[in-house]
């Protein structure tokens, strides 16, 4: 049986919401549907999926602790389905990335490409993969170590060498 993590279309927010509860009515095989997720109140997906109607939470999501925890749970519970980091989820052999399509349209957009051997860093960039983060590097400017220390790590990112180990992490660096 295939185990699930990511997901497709507008539909996805009914699976969080508790409106869709079984596959059957995606047109996948009887099974009930067990949504995970990061606790909207330590994480942002739930709250980008659902935006205002985050008080809609079904009492069926079950909360992961990490992303390693989250991949456990999809592959070993049947039906499962679970919002991740792309760099989680890269190389994965025990579960399967499914397309995600913006609300109200059919441009269904695969999270990897070549098999699921890479980020469709493309589609992350022109923003048509529709659930994307950027991830921010702050740093303090009061002239301390603190701010030589953050400036030294904000430009090891930026170097050719460290754009080469966001990549490998999985994720998409802002030069190529």
């Amino acid at each position: 049986m295939c185990r699930f993590y990511f997901f497709t279309s507008k539909i996805s927010n009914g699976f969080y919401k508790g409106k869709i509860t079984n596959w059957k009515q995606v047109r996948g095989p009887d099974l009930p549907i067990t949504p995970l997720a990061f606790n909207p109140k330590f994480g942002a997906a739930l709250n980008i999926l659902l935006g205002p109607e985050i008080g809609k939470l079904s009492s069926k999501v079950q909360f992961m602790r990490d992303y390693t925890d989250g991949v456990r749970k999809v592959s070993s519970i049947p039906g499962a389905i679970g919002i991740g980091s792309t760099g989680a989820i890269l190389n994965q052999q025990s579960i399967r990335p499914l397309a995600v399509a913006a609300a109200n349209t059919k441009n269904y957009v695969p999270p990897f490409t070549e098999g699921g051997k890479r980020v469709n860093a493309v589609a992350l960039r022109d923003g048509t993969y529709p659930l994307t983060r950027r991830l921010f590097v702050v740093i303090r400017q009061d002239g301390s170590i603190d701010e030589d220390a953050g400036v030294a790590y904000a430009n090891l990112l930026l170097s050719k060498e460290g754009q080469q180990f966001i990549e490998k992490a999985g994720f998409v660096p802002i030069r190529n």
